[in-house]
């Protein structure tokens, strides 16, 4: 483009965000296993954090990966794989906040179905211009379910009788949510408005305002599903990386009951922290159903079994597992609550069910060699500062993949001994017919209604 041109064209938007796992695991040259970077030697041991293939250390030395000197190799990266996955500390409270909106039963928002289609109706109302219409859409859907009740009352006065009421309301009931849900499709379309629509600063904060509705309405601790009708425990952070799950209280585990809802982890990838978790709802059923009715009357609603009981710990695996159900059951709203940074295309379904993975990492990338270089005293040699870090997650997670792979064998052991224990007995069943057989056989050759008998069905002191 020449200086004398005219720019007719303009920036629209910028986006910043973090790379993904298989973008850091596509600009990375190795996967680094080993928390030792040098032999006795001094010299850079494969797959360490000072491998050759990151970048040349010295002068005189052309780098395996691109071929270039020590001054002209820009550095290259690697990276670790996580045996578990690790929280994204600056969309850790994002992430918090997505746990306590969500039903730890069905694992939808708390506010249901419906509750997510008329937002999302008015997320599109406000990026497509039409603000007035956004503003007014409550009292639109209040007048439809007036209306819809004026009939019902005048075709109950119709009838006359209460059970020919209750059943036109049922057949009736489906119609009324079809056009509430076509109502709301429309809205959510994109046949309303403009598209490509600039929002000024006060449809930017008319749109705040709504997605912070959004947020406190399904944040209450004591808020029911409404779609599953569940009351979930409640949900608390420790030191910015663990997550704990608070005991609920007799009144709402009753509920749940009644409701035929039971809290169980939701991932099954961590069978021990799962079997311990199912344990533990068992025991609270347990309890709370030997529980006296004196204990709903306590000081702030909580049973004495519950206050003895500390909250539990969440696995981030499970974590991990319910955010990526209820991503992928909502990932409309969840793209227009927290944003959507790992989502290639907006436009795609598909790519914005995968959003779910800005809270996540299973790989840490590690920065080239040249950026974090080695310090040599006389004829010692001194790692960088940010390899002491390295190295501890390294060590860690190293400890953390034996420990799943130890659980692993001892899981498959025991299925085979158990299933050992299942043939011998099924040998042993089969077996008891056979020998009564020969006793009976035996029997018979004594008195000369037979002649050949096995020897290996003969009693002992039969002197056979």
């Amino acid at each position: 483009m020449s200086s004398t041109s005219i720019v007719r064209d303009q920036i629209e938007s910028v986006t910043f965000t973090m790379n993904t796992d298989n973008e850091i695991r596509a600009i990375s040259v190795l996967e680094v296993t080993s928390p030792v970077a040098f032999d006795q030697l001094g010299n850079a041991l494969p797959h360490g954090l000072y491998d050759q293939r990151l970048g040349p250390l010295e002068r005189g030395i052309n780098c395996p990966t691109c071929s270039q000197s020590y001054l002209n190799c820009p550095g290259h990266a690697s990276h670790i794989e996580l045996s578990v996955p690790l929280y994204n500390p600056l969309a850790f409270s994002q992430m918090l906040l997505m746990m306590k909106m969500k039903c730890q039963n069905c694992h939808s928002f708390k506010c249901g179905e419906k509750g997510c289609r008329v937002f999302e109706a008015k997320i599109n109302l406000i990026d497509r211009g039409c603000v007035r219409e956004a503003m007014e859409l409550d009292d639109e859907l209040s007048k439809m379910d007036v209306r819809e009740g004026n009939l019902d009352a005048n075709n109950s006065d119709d009838d006359g009788e209460t059970m020919g009421t209750k059943n036109g309301d049922e057949l009736d009931a489906p119609l009324r949510l079809s056009k509430v849900d076509k109502f709301l499709a429309e809205k959510a379309s994109s046949s309303v408005g403009h598209d490509k629509v600039v929002l000024s600063s006060h449809e930017r904060r008319i749109k705040r305002e709504i997605i912070q509705e959004f947020m406190t309405v399904n944040r209450a601790s004591t808020k029911k599903c409404e779609s599953c009708g569940a009351i979930s425990p409640g949900i608390r952070q420790d030191a910015s990386n663990k997550i704990f799950q608070s005991a609920l209280t007799g009144k709402a585990i009753k509920h749940n009951e009644a409701n035929h809802a039971r809290i169980t982890p939701a991932s099954m990838e961590y069978s021990a922290d799962a079997a311990i978790q199912r344990d533990d709802v068992e025991d609270e059923h347990t309890d709370d159903d030997e529980s006296d009715d004196d204990d709903d009357d306590d000081e702030g609603g909580k049973p004495a079994a519950a206050k003895k009981q500390s909250d539990k710990f969440v696995h981030p695996l499970e974590v991990m597992k319910q955010i990526e159900i209820t991503w992928r059951k909502c990932p409309s709203t969840c793209c227009h609550v927290f944003g959507c940074a790992h989502v290639s295309d907006i436009t795609s379904l598909q790519s914005k069910q995968e959003g779910f993975t800005i809270f996540f990492s299973r790989v840490v990338s590690v920065t080239p060699a040249r950026f974090r270089p080695p310090m040599s005293v006389a004829n010692m040699t001194v790692e960088h500062s940010q390899n002491f870090y390295l190295n501890k997650i390294i060590t860690a997670n190293q400890t953390i993949r034996e420990s799943i792979e130890s659980e692993k064998v001892m899981a498959n052991g025991n299925n085979s001994s158990s299933s050992d224990s299942d043939s011998d007995s099924e040998n042993n069943k089969a077996a008891t017919p056979a020998a009564a057989a020969g006793e009976q056989s035996y029997e018979r050759a004594k008195r000369g209604r037979t002649v050949n008998v096995p020897r290996r069905f003969a009693p002992r002191g039969s002197g056979e």
